[in-house]
């Protein structure tokens, strides 16, 4: 090879290290590619130049030379130059297009299963964190309305959907505690003002309990 850029073949591309010299190199070591632009050829002083892949790409060792290295595909990515590979997205991350250098952290209120695609919204009853995954259940007695954080359902209120506000219990005749979720009916000779507390029924009234309302006696 003294003095020529011929080569290379199928065992891989060489870099001729001055006109006179025979020792070759191969450049077809993973992470390294042999161009064929114009600008990387000598002929005059018989150089021929090998390069590092760019970030965001990457070549294996595949024993043919190639003009460029092969972008990382959507979901995968690579931060460094001269790779023989590419880096999976990690678990809350996420990345769309190929040849980035980085992937994305999933956004609040959005899961990331797959991770070469855009995230998808949450459930109105889920919420997730920045970085999340997964989408998770709002727990028992508890309430979203932003799919990213989740709050007890509050005394006198029901939360029977819980991927909206709470709703009011009935006036007089039901009652919830905080985190109930639920609202229960008054029992027999009690009634409640603020639907949190139960009192006694007033006097010249008749309170029969189970939902139903207050009656005057007669």
């Amino acid at each position: 090879l003294t003095g020529s850029i011929d080569g290379p073949h199928q065992s891989g591309g060489y870099r001729i290290l001055d006109s006179k010299s025979t020792v070759t190199m191969s450049c077809l070591a993973p992470g390294t590619i042999r161009p064929v632009d114009p600008k990387y050829i000598d002929v005059a002083e018989g150089f021929l130049e090998c390069a590092a892949c760019e970030s965001g790409h990457a070549s294996p060792d595949t024993g043919v030379a190639t003009p460029q290295c092969p972008q990382c595909f959507a979901g995968f990515y690579q931060d460094q130059t001269g790779a023989s590979s590419c880096k999976e997205c990690s678990n809350g991350t996420y990345q769309i297009f190929p040849g980035q250098t980085l992937c994305e952290k999933c956004p609040a209120a959005k899961s990331c299963v797959a991770r070469n695609r855009s995230p998808d919204p949450c459930h109105p009853a889920q919420v997730s964190k920045v970085g999340d995954e997964l989408c998770h259940d709002v727990g028992d007695g508890n309430f979203t309305v932003d799919r990213i954080s989740q709050s007890p359902c509050p005394g006198g209120f029901q939360c029977i959907d819980q991927g909206r506000q709470p709703v009011k219990c009935a006036k007089v005749t039901e009652v919830s505690q905080e985190g109930d979720g639920q609202c229960r009916p008054t029992r027999a000779g009690m009634l409640t003002r603020d639907g949190i507390k139960e009192l006694p029924c007033e006097t010249g009234w008749a309170c029969p309990g189970g939902g139903k309302p207050p009656k005057e006696c007669i």
